[in-house]
């Protein structure tokens, strides 16, 4: 399995998850930079919970993190998280 994140234009981006099987693509109304600033900043503190930007918010779960806009809501388990904030 393999995430990525890919700006979509100047506000937005789109989280996608790839299997040999199957692709996913979760749209978030926020830049590349901002979605990687949110998610270094939960995993730099690690006594915080949640962070958010507009409608985005990144929260920590047992497991990993959560992408959530809306209703909707993406999990990322942190040993596919850290390659995120790295390319960013």
């Amino acid at each position: 399995m393999t995430i990525t994140i890919t700006p979509s234009g100047d506000n937005t981006s789109t989280l996608h998850e790839r299997t040999n099987s199957c692709s996913v693509a979760f749209p978030i109304p926020c830049s590349k930079l901002t979605l990687v600033a949110l998610i270094r900043s939960l995993l730099a503190d690690p006594e915080r919970d949640f962070a958010e930007a507009g409608q985005v918010s990144v929260s920590r779960y047992r497991d990993g993190i959560k992408v959530a806009v809306g209703s909707g809501t993406f999990a990322v388990r942190y040993h596919d998280a850290i390659p995120l904030i790295l390319e960013g």
